[in-house]
């Protein structure tokens, strides 16, 4: 809606897939992703606007960007770093309490900015490194989605072992059955990453 004013458009209808508010967001995900976004096919999400299907590798590569918008306008650079800081500052504006990205954000600052996305998707930017990541479970489970995250952090070394122990209940959740009795804990494989990661 702000950004419906700030170009003076008509509120009514902003979360149609041909409002002008979307259309310039479907330019941005363009320029980030290095794709023609009105070709993607798209759909409308949970919150009930129009959603690009982005490939995986892509939505990485954005992210990429996101973190070293060097490759980027000047305009759009400051844009982005404008926008990680903002994030970095007000972490419960950006997740919501209690949210592994809002927890995240509020223990490493601007070093790590990750997001869930529906159905088992995260996605994130280490701008000391340049990274971008993504990564999308097929079942969609999101606390699968969170031990896949936790077993990359550790990985690249993001995290201290003090903070992987604080956000253990996330990234190896104990599995619950019907009278809310741990009958497992859900961890990653311990050759989960053999062949994927050149680190």
């Amino acid at each position: 809606l702000t950004a419906c004013l700030a170009h003076n458009d008509n509120t009514q209808n902003y979360r149609l897939y041909s409002h002008p508010a979307q259309r310039r967001w479907f330019d941005v995900v363009g320029e980030f992703t290095g794709l023609q976004s009105l070709q993607l096919p798209w759909g409308y999400d949970g919150c009930g606007i129009p959603t690009l299907a982005v490939p995986l590798q892509r939505l990485a590569w954005a992210y990429a960007r996101f973190a070293d918008p060097s490759v980027l306008s000047a305009e759009r650079a400051d844009q982005a770093r404008f926008i990680r800081q903002a994030i970095a500052e007000n972490p419960h504006m950006y997740g919501g309490t209690g949210e592994l990205s809002t927890l995240l954000v509020d223990m490493l600052g601007e070093r790590l900015i990750v997001k869930n996305g529906a159905q088992g998707v995260y996605s994130g930017v280490l701008p000391e490194l340049g990274f971008g990541l993504a990564l999308k479970v097929d079942s969609g489970d999101s606390d699968a989605a969170k031990v896949v995250l936790g077993a990359l952090l550790e990985k690249i070394a993001v995290l201290s072992v003090e903070q992987l122990n604080v956000l253990g209940d996330h990234f190896r959740p104990d599995i619950l059955n019907s009278r809310g009795e741990v009958v497992g804990r859900a961890e990653p494989s311990s050759a989960w990453d053999q062949g994927v990661l050149p680190l």
